[in-house]
């Protein structure tokens, strides 16, 4: 089923890209957050604007305002959201953006993170679905790594965005014959996500709850 992390496709549509939002709206509400300065509603508009520009304008005009079980299941609402999920908006290309998110790290030397994926909901790709293409981000850090962040503490990142749909493979390992005296270990490849964007990282911080 094409829908971002479990939520319906009406949700998909109108708040999808509201997910940082009402995240840190909670955490400032509920929680000391360590940050240079608090975010203020300027902010937190700046964030969901960003991120709702990652979609292509348009995408999900196709979703009626109230979206029922039958439609929401159906192949062709499916489909529609499927491409959706795909839809790319090139006029950002090479343009500087803030972004506030979640990493999901890929490539790690030591203590330090060389790149990463963002995602809008912590657990994302690792705990729960990856979301889609189009609000996923893949952020080259090899200029200047940085210190992994734990993967429920949220992180504002900014740089200039390129468009590009790159594959993000992680290694499964499975047991074969687990009561044998010589258990084979089969190694494969999975998709961990599909990003439809790059960003060269410029600024990097994390936002720590205590």
């Amino acid at each position: 089923m094409a829908c971002l992390a479990g939520i319906s496709p009406t949700a998909n549509k109108r708040t999808s890209v509201m997910l940082s939002r009402f995240i840190f709206i909670f955490l400032v509400l509920s929680s000391s957050v360590s940050w240079a300065a608090p975010p203020t509603d300027e902010d937190f508009d700046r964030w969901v604007a960003n991120w709702k520009s990652l979609v292509k304008p348009g995408a999900y005009d196709f979703v009626p305002k109230d979206v029922s079980f039958d439609l929401m299941f159906s192949k062709d609402f499916q489909d529609k959201v499927s491409k959706a999920e795909k839809a790319i908006n090139p006029s950002i290309e090479g343009v500087s953006m803030e972004l506030v998110g979640f990493m999901v790290p890929i490539d790690i030397t030591k203590d330090k993170v060389s790149s990463f994926l963002l995602v809008p909901e912590a657990g994302q790709c690792i705990h729960v679905p990856p979301p889609p293409m189009n609000q996923t981000v893949f952020v080259d850090a090899s200029e200047n790594p940085v210190k992994p962040a734990d993967i429920y503490d949220p992180i504002i990142i900014s740089g200039p965005i390129t468009i590009q749909n790159t594959d993000h493979p992680v290694d499964s390992f499975n047991v074969n014959e687990p009561d044998s005296e010589a258990p084979s270990v089969q190694r494969t490849q999975v998709n961990l996500a599909t990003s439809g964007y790059t960003m060269k990282l410029k600024k990097f911080e994390v936002l720590t709850i205590e």
